[in-house]
């Protein structure tokens, strides 16, 4: 058995964004190769081989660390690009979009709109659908059916969409229960 999870924005090796624009990191992380080895550490604890990942942009800050990241993290990496990505989209060879949507058939049929940045709309909006995105750090607005999956917002591991729907349940998102069925 497999499980699906989602995240974004875990920045290896940014200092730029572990000191300025997510100051909250210097408070978990001593520095940024801290952060590098505890969030690998942290994903590899959670993540089985066989489990896809669905990596939402903005993954890593030098192209020439890529590779070994990479192979040191457990689980299927399909890749969104965000901002920070093209100077390394050649290294990665599987499962890379650029700018544009997936749809996901998971529990319950909920279609999953992924994208790193966040949607003002997006194919289904109000039928059994979210969309999980990256880029914000946590400053985006709460909105319907909108989740941010980055680092910052969902503790610096991958998240599950069983974990998706129960925080919305504790209305840290807001989803329309009549509208996401379990």
């Amino acid at each position: 058995m497999h499980n699906t999870f989602f995240c974004s924005d875990t920045h290896f090796g940014h200092k730029k964004c572990w000191d300025i624009h997510c100051p909250e990191r210097k408070q978990k992380f001593e520095s940024v190769e801290v952060m590098n080895v505890g969030m690998i550490e942290a994903w590899n604890k959670k993540i089985a081989n066989n489990d896809d990942v669905y990596f939402l942009g903005d993954f890593c800050w030098y192209k020439r660390d890529v590779i070994s990241i990479l192979n040191s993290l457990n689980g299927r990496i399909h890749f969104v690009l965000g901002n920070h990505d093209e100077n390394f989209k050649s290294k990665i060879k599987d499962s890379v979009w650029e700018m544009d949507r997936l749809i996901l058939f998971k529990q319950a049929d909920i279609r999953i709109t992924m994208c790193h940045y966040p949607m003002l709309t997006w194919p289904s909006r109000r039928h059994n659908s979210l969309h999980l995105h990256g880029h914000c750090h946590g400053h985006s607005e709460k909105r319907f059916n909108v989740f941010d999956v980055g680092m910052d917002v969902i503790g610096y591991v991958p998240i599950s969409l069983d974990e998706i729907l129960e925080k919305a349940k504790n209305q840290d998102i807001n989803i329309n229960e009549k509208e996401i069925t379990l």
